[in-house]
Formats: C-alpha cells, sequence, structure tokens
C-alpha cells in the first residue's frame, strides 16, 4: 500500500499536460456586438527544461472568432459600425519561464471570411434561440493571413507588479502594446504558479490579478482588409490608439481547473463604442 501511494504521488507530481476549452462572449453585459464570440480549444504540454531556473513548455490552439457590427440583421451598410469578420486559425506557442521572467514566440496562421464559418456559426446559434438573423452583409472577404506574435513579462517587488508587452507582425494584424497588471496570490513564482498559462504545480492553488495596458494599432486586417490585396467592399479606418482593462480569477483543484478573465477596452473604430466581454476556461491536468 505505501510503494502504491508513494507510485500515485510521484505520477501526480510529474503531471505534464493540459487540455483546455475557453469561450468568449460578450452577451453576460447585455450586448452582441463586436468582438461578440470566440471558442477555442488548446493542448499544452512542458518539454525539457533548458537548466534548473528555466523551465520551457509549448502550446497548440485551434480557434474562431466572431466579430459583428452593433445593428446586424438589416443589409445596410450605412447601419454599421464595423464590417462582419470571422477569424478560424491555429496557433502554435514556445515559451521559456524563469522565476520572474517569461519570453513567448508565437505563429498563428487562418482564414478569414465565409471560410472561416463564423457567420454560420452565429445564424445557427441565433435561430436556435429565436433572435434576429444576422445578414452578415458585405463581410469581410475569403482570405489566408499569417502572424507571428512575441511577450515579455517581468516581474517586479516579489512578482507582485508584472509589466507586460506584446508585439504582433503579420498580413492579419500589426500592433504593439504595454502595460501593467498587479497580482494577488499566495505563489507568485512563474516556475510554480498558473499565472502567464503555465502548467506549474498541480497542488491547489487560487490567483486574482487586475491589469491595464496601451495598445498601439498599425494595421487591422478585421478592420481595414487585406494590407496588400485588399478585395473588401465595406471597411472603416481603425482607432490606432486602444487601453484596455482587465480582471482575471483562477481556481485549481485536483486535476481541474477554472479561469474566468473580464476585458474592457475602448472602441476600435471611431463610429463604434468601447466594448467589454468575458472569457470563461475550464482545464484537465495529466
Amino acid at each position: 500500500m505505501l510503494l502504491l501511494f508513494n507510485v500515485n504521488s510521484a505520477q501526480k507530481n510529474t503531471f505534464k499536460n493540459r487540455i483546455a476549452i475557453q469561450h468568449d462572449n460578450d452577451l453576460y453585459f447585455g450586448t452582441d456586438k463586436y468582438y461578440t464570440a470566440g471558442n477555442f480549444i488548446n493542448y499544452t504540454r512542458t518539454i525539457q527544461d533548458l537548466n534548473e531556473k528555466r523551465k520551457r513548455q509549448f502550446k497548440l490552439e485551434i480557434g474562431q472568432q466572431i466579430i459583428t457590427p452593433t445593428k446586424k440583421s438589416v443589409p445596410d451598410t450605412t447601419r454599421f459600425d464595423r464590417p462582419f469578420a470571422g477569424w478560424l486559425f491555429l496557433s502554435a506557442q514556445y515559451k521559456t519561464i524563469s522565476k520572474n521572467t517569461s519570453i513567448g514566440m508565437q505563429s498563428e496562421i487562418g482564414v478569414v471570411g465565409s471560410q472561416s464559418l463564423a457567420g454560420n456559426v452565429q445564424k445557427s446559434y441565433h435561430r436556435l434561440i429565436g433572435e434576429d438573423i444576422p445578414s452578415w452583409y458585405l463581410e469581410i472577404p475569403n482570405d489566408f493571413h499569417i502572424n507571428f506574435k512575441g511577450n515579455y513579462l517581468k516581474g517586479f517587488f516579489d512578482n507582485k507588479l508584472i509589466s507586460i508587452s506584446e508585439i504582433s507582425l503579420g498580413s492579419k494584424d500589426i500592433y504593439m502594446s504595454n502595460g501593467f497588471l498587479y497580482l494577488f496570490a499566495k505563489e507568485r513564482n512563474f516556475l510554480v504558479t498558473s499565472f502567464n498559462d503555465r502548467i506549474g504545480s498541480l497542488t491547489n492553488e487560487f490567483f486574482f490579478g487586475v491589469g491595464a495596458k496601451h495598445k498601439f494599432v498599425f494595421y487591422n486586417s478585421l478592420i481595414e482588409g487585406d494590407l496588400l490585396n485588399n478585395k473588401a467592399l465595406f471597411i472603416k479606418k481603425i482607432q490606432p490608439n486602444l487601453f484596455i482593462v482587465s480582471a482575471d480569477f483562477f481556481y485549481r483543484w485536483n486535476m481541474y481547473s477554472l479561469y474566468l478573465s473580464y476585458q474592457f477596452n475602448t472602441k476600435e473604430v471611431k463610429s463604434a463604442k468601447s466594448q467589454s466581454y468575458l472569457s470563461v476556461a475550464l482545464s484537465t491536468f495529466f
């Protein structure tokens, strides 16, 4: 019995994998506009350590995002405050983590337009719940995009205050952002805590974080159309300066976890308004 207990304990301490499903939606705030829904599934695995002070992990994700104007049931662009757009993608991320720093590199490929199936998904859902059917009139047309992203996190004051920088380059969007997050947690070592998407220790854990950042957008194909070969019949001009406020809640018990993230962002288009949405993710470790 003691031998079996020790073997089981060792196995529990060597879990290296996680599968997560996530849903984003703004309906919790009584709206149905802009970034109105997102669905994702991802797999993360820790890989061989670089050394005792620096760990590594790899993540694969497939996802779909649905983006619409505020008024969408009538095919009339004079009523649209932004174009319809869908984004279906596959991404791969490599991350190195130390006690108080994290560096992530990510590649992303995907399609926009009707081939993203975003319009079909939203229309089917609206039929199911008996709501007006969105027109998806003059949505951003079919296209293929590839993007590369990088992010850098640095902890200060025993990782209570964390600076977060991100850059995106590619045919889908180009932007850079900088901000800070204050982390409320018993364990703040990046190598152990689940903050920053880390698998870390599998003991029960809770954390809460609040943050704010500035995002400067050079280009967004889901609003402006393709940068090099623009076939879109209806586009809008972006607002380059975005301000984003977030609040994150995480709880892990045994081999499961729940993650909630609230995000507020200022308007992306001059004729639009600000938006709030909530992300909910459930994970299992093995």
